[in-house]
């Protein structure tokens, strides 16, 4: 063997031996102690804080804000709510429900289901989730239910208790209880 094919062994050799030494470690040191963590029951949880965030905001398209406001604690709503056009978005989707039922579309009853596409731990200890949100409304009188489906980014931060609380919801897709108009300013101009 020459001087040169066994250098290059060895070369290859340490490689191979460095590289299942980073897999083994990576597998075998614990995460540490702050290091976020999100599993199935995350998940779940996750799901439920968005699916009750989102039956909130589509009740106001049924009963109105003010009702809404007087069903749900809004508080925390109202402090992650996005702007529209310079108004709070409850109120902007109050707006068009007003509109709406001036030209004689009124709701009955609403409801949401969520899907979490996918969840990214971030080092802050928060989750970041791309959320699919998909709402029906049923049309009062006839009981025609129309709806619609947007995905979201969504930011959850760990609670005391060991649950989760919702921290910024930002629309990915121009869609939801707004006009058209008034959804495509919700949507982020990043990529």
């Amino acid at each position: 063997m020459s001087a040169a094919r066994f250098l290059r062994a060895k070369v290859i050799g340490v490689v191979l031996l460095a590289s299942a030494l980073i897999i083994a470690i990576a597998t075998i040191v614990p995460r540490g102690e702050g290091a976020p963590k999100a599993d199935s029951a995350d998940v779940g949880e996750l799901t439920e804080v968005a699916t009750n965030h989102f039956t909130r905001l589509a009740t106001i398209m049924v009963e109105g804000r003010q009702v809404a406001q007087n069903s749900y604690d809004f508080c925390e709503v109202d402090s992650i709510e996005p702007k529209v056009n310079g108004v709070l978005f409850s109120q902007a989707v109050e707006n068009h429900r007003q509109e709406l039922a001036q030209m004689g579309e009124k709701y009955s009853s609403s409801r949401s289901d969520v899907t979490i596409d996918n969840i990214v731990p971030q080092a802050d200890g928060t989750i970041r989730a791309v959320a699919t949100e998909t709402t029906y409304l049923t049309t009062e009188g006839s009981g025609i239910e129309t709806g619609y489906s947007t995905r979201h980014n969504l930011v959850f931060s760990p609670t005391p208790g060991g649950g989760w609380k919702l921290l910024h919801d930002e629309y990915l897709e121009p869609t939801g209880l707004l006009s058209l108009g008034e959804a495509e300013s919700l949507v982020s101009s990043r990529p």
